[in-house]
């Protein structure tokens, strides 16, 4: 759209749809080629490739945790909403969102990170805002896969820019985030990609 004012991260903006684009940009400099041809020391060193892989076998293994802890916060906060008003005193809410935690991360105490550590459910305008993050999480492996399967790869190629210039960026807030993605990858979005990457690196 014309005006840049209505692609922000509040209506008629999806918070999906803004987060899916910089969720994957973010993503690129994950990738081991972009890493390599760009992640430089001051003298102009590539990064090792053996540094490169230390970082994946890490941290990689934790990606379905991590999925867990985004949609901890989205349950969290539907929980809150629908408790009565006479659980919503501050030993209740510590009670669901410990419940919450127990369930949906596993670990007790809210660790590695209590849900209230979360700002979104403590700002009025990111109330019901986060699982905008979940559902772009989704989206980034779906269309990265996309991408992937269709161009052989991502960092650098001019394919993976059109495509997003002519399915994300030119409609603007015209189309639903269901529908761009939809529309770029050829598939109805779904968690599919998401799980096949989490079993891959599971299983690596």
């Amino acid at each position: 759209m014309d005006a840049p004012c209505f692609s922000q991260e509040s209506a008629p903006t999806s918070v999906a749809l803004a987060e899916t684009q910089a969720m994957f940009m973010d993503r690129l400099i994950d990738d081991v080629e972009w890493q390599v041809r760009y992640a430089r020391d001051v003298e102009g060193r590539s990064i090792p490739v053996d540094l490169v892989e230390r970082m994946i076998r890490l941290t990689h293994p934790f990606e379905a945790q991590n999925v867990r802890s985004l949609l901890a916060v989205c349950y969290a906060e539907k929980a809150l909403y629908e408790a009565p008003d006479s659980e919503l005193t501050p030993a209740g809410i510590l009670s669901i969102l410990r419940d919450v935690e127990r369930r949906i991360v596993q670990l007790p105490e809210g660790c590695p990170r209590p849900t209230l550590a979360v700002p979104h459910l403590l700002a009025l305008e990111a109330s019901c805002y986060y699982h905008g993050y979940v559902l772009a999480h989704m989206a980034v492996a779906h269309v990265r896969e996309h991408f992937l399967e269709r161009h052989g790869s991502i960092v650098d190629n001019p394919a993976v820019g059109r495509e997003l210039a002519a399915w994300c960026w030119a409609p603007g807030n015209s189309k639903g985030f269901l529908d761009v993605i939809r529309e770029l990858t050829e598939k109805p979005f779904s968690a599919d990609a998401l799980e096949r990457r989490v079993r891959d690196l599971l299983d690596a």
